[in-house]
């Protein structure tokens, strides 16, 4: 066991200009200001010669390739081994597209990353970790386990398998204030749907403010790293689609989160490891293109009948199913509905949102209206 040191800084990612928001396809959904900013957190850990670096960010997705350039760069600057850093996304899906993505390549309304807002993620990242590190000082950590029971279940199946856990790693000077709190939640940050035209954090952000407005202060940082969570949802739990139920349930992990880490022990000694290791995922088998038109060929025959999915819709609220009075023809829906019974767009806006100039070149489906207030500064470095 070695003595330890931790430093941790933010770095704002909100984009300065209009952006596709990505996570929802055959929507073109341009952002027409921001509710809440996006962060890019990192937490420094060194013990004797072992130095580990995380960074959360709030994004959708951190490509391949940005994560190889920003390691290295940060390697390059700090010395830290570039197998030592991880990089996360909370997988947000009110914010920029960051990864030209196989599955939306012949998707027209899902534009290509935007190579400027790439450029200052990943500068981002970088300084976010550099100033975490220069700010490195002795410290204690301390382990918990939170109940995320509150934010979400299974999305198939609301008693299918699911992981509650909260991981919670808590850091803080000796005997002193806060340095950061690190979390791994394992569910979707999909409260928001495509109707919203606000950048977002989603409900990780709302945590984050709730855990440094209630518990650590506001320049505590916090990163949120979503754990396995590909069937993991809060279509079930959620009463709306709006900011005010992302608040909800940001503040019912919040305070789990509180809860779990009020009696934790903390050591100032720790031994630090890192390990990486590459998978290979099987690949889905696809059909011939012959079978394919067999099948297609086989379903223009069938009888053209309706199927009305309304009942569906109001038996279950906030979720990501299609939503359509279908004509069945052989061919995918086209279009999504609205859910019955939700508030209008515009009522769901807060004063807070900062609004920025246009540039997204697809038609935003409010006509480029911008919510006007205050900016909020996020940047900190402890």
């Amino acid at each position: 066991m070695q003595p330890l040191l931790a430093g941790a800084a933010t770095a704002d990612i909100t984009p300065r200009d209009s952006q596709f928001l990505f996570g929802y396809p055959h929507v073109k959904r341009c952002s027409t200001g921001a509710h809440d900013p996006l962060l890019s957190s990192a937490l420094y850990l060194a013990a004797g010669r072992e130095q580990i670096m995380f960074i959360a960010n709030d994004i959708i997705f951190v490509g391949k390739a940005s994560a190889e350039r920003v390691r290295a760069r940060i390697s390059t600057a700090t010395g830290i081994p570039a197998g030592n850093v991880m990089v996360t996304a909370t997988h947000t899906h009110s914010g920029p597209v960051t990864v030209d993505y196989l599955s939306n390549e012949d998707d027209p309304a899902v534009p290509k990353a935007d190579p400027a807002y790439l450029a200052l993620f990943e500068d981002s990242m970088v300084a976010a970790a550099c100033r975490a590190k220069a700010g490195a000082q002795p410290a204690e950590i301390g382990l918990a386990i939170a109940d995320g029971s509150g934010v979400g279940t299974n999305r198939r199946d609301p008693a299918g398998p699911s992981d509650p856990q909260v991981p919670v790693l808590m850091v803080r000077a000796v005997g002193g204030a806060p340095i950061a709190c690190m979390l791994v939640c394992s569910m979707h940050p999909t409260i928001l749907h495509e109707d919203s035209t606000l950048v977002s954090a989603d409900f990780p952000g709302m945590a984050r403010r709730f855990l440094q407005e209630r518990v650590f202060g506001p320049e505590v940082p916090v990163l949120h790293h979503t754990g396995p969570a590909g069937n993991q949802s809060p279509r079930y739990v959620t009463r709306a689609n709006t900011f005010a139920e992302a608040e909800r349930l940001g503040a019912i992990l919040g305070s789990a989160v509180a809860k779990a880490i009020a009696g934790i022990a903390y050591s100032g000694e720790a031994h630090l490891g890192s390990a990486q290791r590459l998978l290979d995922l099987p690949r889905r088998t696809f059909p011939s293109v012959e079978e394919a038109r067999l099948k297609l060929e086989q379903a223009r025959r069938r009888p053209r009948k309706k199927v009305t999915l309304v009942d569906k819709a109001n038996a279950i609220r906030g979720h990501d199913v299609w939503c359509v009075r279908l004509r069945w023809t052989g061919s995918a829906p086209r279009k999504r509905s609205r859910w019955p019974g939700l508030p209008p767009r515009a009522a769901r806006r807060r004063s807070t949102a900062r609004a920025y100039p246009r540039k997204c070149s697809c038609s935003a489906s409010e006509g480029g209206r911008s919510w006007a207030g205050p900016a909020r500064s996020s940047s900190s470095t402890l």
